[in-house]
């Protein structure tokens, strides 16, 4: 995916949201860390579904992966909307944010809460503010 925005955008950021699901294929977080980092110009790392895995369980796994710099492309916002809010009002006209992970889950599970969250919904209802 993030080739292929590369290919399609030439000029601006590409700027990733991201966080890694608990519960299933925890070793894939730090791969998938070590991506973003590569291709990207700006990780956001942040909540996905943790569910009973501690948020910053998978954050600590990630960074220790990864090994950024706060500030310096990288920014660990743990909570989702908040993470999303900055990608989108930090963008300017031709970059590109990509909020990855949850695709059509409309549900996110934080230890045995459930609480209703499209990335679709927050990431339109963000950019009408910002207009």
């Amino acid at each position: 995916m993030l080739s292929a925005l590369r290919s399609l955008n030439k000029q601006g950021k590409i700027k990733v949201v991201w966080g890694g699901a608990g519960g299933r294929a925890p070793e894939n977080w730090a791969e998938s860390g070590r991506i973003i980092q590569q291709l990207a110009d700006e990780f956001i790392l942040t909540t996905d579904d943790p569910g009973t895995t501690n948020p910053k369980a998978i954050a600590h796994i990630v960074k220790h992966a990864i090994k950024p710099t706060e500030g310096q492309n990288f920014y660990e916002i743990e909570d989702r909307y908040e993470a999303i809010r900055y990608a989108i009002y930090s963008s300017g006209p031709n970059d590109t944010v990509l909020i990855a992970g949850r695709g059509h889950e409309q549900v996110q599970c934080i230890g045995s809460r459930r609480i209703a969250f499209d990335d679709r919904i927050v990431a339109r209802e963000i950019l009408e503010l910002k207009v």
